[in-house]
């Protein structure tokens, strides 16, 4: 799983037609939203301020140990998050 959380002021609506990045750090790759894996879904359509919301990643292969990840939402006007993690 990954967390997306609203620190704006403002909601964010359609979450689903964003954008999620994913892969080794600085390789990661657009995976489609709801489709054959690799893929994304989230557990809400609407990000309000201050709330959290769950995205599922389902791969095609597993992570590999010692390797660096990075998962990057990209908002549909542009606004981004992302955050690299190690596989231990």
């Amino acid at each position: 799983y990954a967390y997306l959380q609203n620190i704006g002021e403002e909601p964010v609506y359609n979450l689903q037609l964003g954008t999620l990045y994913f892969g080794l750090e600085n390789q990661q790759q657009p995976i489609g939203y709801n489709s054959p894996a690799p893929s994304w879904t989230v557990n809400t359509q609407v990000l309000n301020p201050g709330s959290t919301a769950t995205i599922t990643i389902t791969l095609s292969q597993p992570l590999v140990k010692g390797s660096y990840y990075t998962v990057m939402y990209v908002t549909q006007n542009g606004v981004q998050a992302e955050y690299t993690f190690q596989v231990v």
